[in-house]
Parts: structure tokens; sequence; C-alpha cells
């Protein structure tokens, strides 16, 4: 089985050359309130996740720069770094 990132962020994974069929999911999903009081049998439990998701500390997301964590050092690209291009100069 084959795996691909495509430019646009979107995935696909092939085996055999035929595309899988696939969903992503988030893994940090949130209680609602809503949930709660639509579903009448798990009400009580969906009461206690919720209570345990408050209790944990939000997660931090990183912004920007910050995100990729580049630092940027001062250098820039001349062009074509080949080994190529460098004995034709």
């Amino acid at each position: 089985m084959d795996g691909y990132e495509f430019q646009d962020g979107t995935l696909e994974f092939r085996s055999k050359s035929v595309p899988l069929p696939f969903s992503t999911y988030d893994k940090d999903q949130r209680v609602s309130h809503a949930s709660i009081t639509g579903n009448k049998r798990l009400s009580a439990v969906l009461e206690h996740i919720k209570q345990e998701q408050d209790k944990a500390p939000p997660k931090k997301r990183r912004l920007g720069t910050q995100a990729t964590r580049y630092t940027p050092t001062g250098r820039r690209n001349s062009g074509w770094n080949s080994m190529l291009a460098k004995a034709a100069k």
C-alpha cells in the first residue's frame, strides 16, 4: 500500500495502483450540550465525558512561524544548487 500527499493537502492511499476509500476524523472531538440532551440513553456517560474534558487544560496551538518552527538563517538561495549547475559555472 502506498500513501500520497498532494500539494493542495489531499491524501490518497493506493494498493496495486487502485485508490482506496478512506475518511479522516478529528482525534480531539469535544462533547457538546446538544449531544448530551439529544441522546437520552447515553446522556449520563456523555455528561461524565464533558466534565472530564472541561477539567483538562486546553491545548496550545502554534500560530504563524511557530507552527512550522521555522527559523530564518539569513542565507539566500542563489538558484540551482545541483552539481551540473556548479560545474557549468
